[in-house]
């Protein structure tokens, strides 16, 4: 079957963000624009979930309820849930399109490639299943794989735009992503790094071309936010897990510029990033780990100087951020807030930031989050409140001891239950911050 024609289109979206402000299912506050399309603030994030037929089922139902309750963005990869996140959306974009419930043009449509997807279920022998279907096809050769999960070789990352489009059943996917680049630097070194993504860019310069994406951009995790650091100031190993160091946004953006030039392209499609951001985890919006022009400032900061789209991720952390928030950030917020709608205003409050993507599997969470889009949310006064408060509450000694030294259990993924003692879930939060934040970093206002 050949995909969906067409891809988002400015007017369009407009369209659609129109009405959802006569229907007063948003604010304002929350029309924001990505690569220049307009949209309603939150996106659909599809990682997690169980890799079977009954998660497939709920994220295809849940396309349409997204859609029914006023969201126009859809994010997703080729590795989520072996496959299956995308083809559960476009099972839901197909059945939206066909029903008439919306259009083509009206929806921004988001994937990733990078890492090695499994095939439906998972295996443990991951490097037999690249040799097997890419290394044996031409496709890659046995030295592009990295940290035995990761892949940028240009014919590579055509082979799997082709199987994501298929999956999606689209003619053309709006922002494709390399995802999580920084997983390279687990290896390499940066030099060659940034040879590869220069490389990388380059053919999504042609995939832009051949209009089979409409931009394309950087989705990370570690990349833009920084060394972090334990309270002694020393490099802390507990939270590096990984050894690397940041990319550099004004070095990938002249890769970007100069791949554009060499096929003839005026300007560039670099033009997004993706980065976490929550409560747990500021890093991106107040530690300065970019410099641009030698000028040292905030990851948000150095996307919106380049003329990036932001969109976010984790904005709840996986959940853990919905319930057992600690009284002294409580406290900043509207009473009537659930602790869920607290999280998402901290995020979506930065005027940097242009779309925040919420993992949903349940009807209950989509209707719940998305009624945040009728919020005028906070003021930049009520944030910049909220970050002095994370900063006051480092400031205790007592506390900051006690983070150090849980934050070691966190980061090894043990669930919140393993924590013995009584004030876990304040430990949760400001064992986050006390070791995710550098000690340089300031408030960005």
């Amino acid at each position: 079957m050949t995909g969906f024609k067409g891809r988002a289109e400015k007017n369009a979206a407009q369209q659609f963000v129109d009405r959802q402000l006569r229907g007063g299912v948003l604010v304002d506050s929350h029309a924001r624009e990505v690569c220049g399309i307009p949209v309603t603030g939150f996106g659909l994030g599809t990682y997690l979930g169980n890799m079977d037929v009954a998660t497939d089922a709920r994220v295809t139902s849940l396309c349409t309820q997204f859609v029914e309750a006023g969201g126009n963005v859809f994010d997703t990869a080729i590795n989520y849930r072996a496959q299956r996140a995308e083809r559960s959306v476009g099972d839901g974009l197909r059945r939206l399109f066909l029903a008439g419930k919306v259009k083509r043009e009206e929806l921004f449509i988001s994937s990733k490639a990078g890492f090695i997807p499994f095939e439906f279920e998972p295996t443990h022998d991951l490097k037999s299943l690249f040799h097997t279907q890419y290394v044996q096809s031409g496709i890659a050769r046995e030295s592009d794989l990295v940290a035995g999960c990761h892949c940028l070789a240009p014919k590579y990352l055509a082979n799997q735009l082709e199987r994501s489009l298929k999956n999606l059943n689209l003619e053309t996917i709006d922002l494709y992503y390399i995802h999580n680049p920084e997983t390279q630097l687990e290896e390499l070194p940066a030099r060659v790094v940034y040879e590869k993504l220069g490389e990388a860019f380059v053919f999504l310069e042609q995939a832009v071309a051949a209009g089979k994406i409409a931009n394309y951009g950087l989705a990370t995790w570690n990349a833009f936010r920084g060394t972090p650091i334990d309270v002694t100031g020393r490099q802390s190993r507990a939270v590096v897990t990984s050894g690397y160091s940041e990319l550099q946004l004004e070095q990938c953006m002249l890769l970007a510029e100069q791949a554009a030039e060499s096929v003839g392209h005026k300007t560039t499609s670099f033009r997004a990033v993706q980065m976490p951001l929550n409560l747990a985890m500021p890093d991106v919006a107040i530690a300065k780990t970019q410099k641009i022009g030698g000028q040292s400032m905030t990851a948000l900061a150095a996307a919106k100087m380049l003329g990036l789209s932001v969109s976010t991720s984790v904005p709840l952390f996986q959940g853990r951020l919905c319930h057992g928030l600690p009284d002294f950030l409580l406290e900043k917020f509207p009473e009537q807030w659930s602790q869920a709608h607290c999280a998402l205003s901290f995020v979506s409050t930065f005027d940097d930031v242009d779309c925040v993507l919420i993992g949903m599997k349940s009807p209950e969470h989509l209707t719940h989050n998305l009624s945040y889009l009728r919020e005028e949310g906070l003021t930049h006064e009520q944030l910049k409140s909220i970050i002095l408060a994370l900063h006051q509450q480092l400031a205790s000694p007592y506390l900051t001891l006690l983070a150090a030294a849980y934050v070691p259990i966190l980061v090894r993924g043990k669930s919140l239950r393993s924590f013995p003692s009584a004030p876990k879930r304040v430990l949760y939060v400001l064992g986050k911050v006390c070791l995710l934040i550098p000690r340089q970093c300031v408030c960005g206002f």
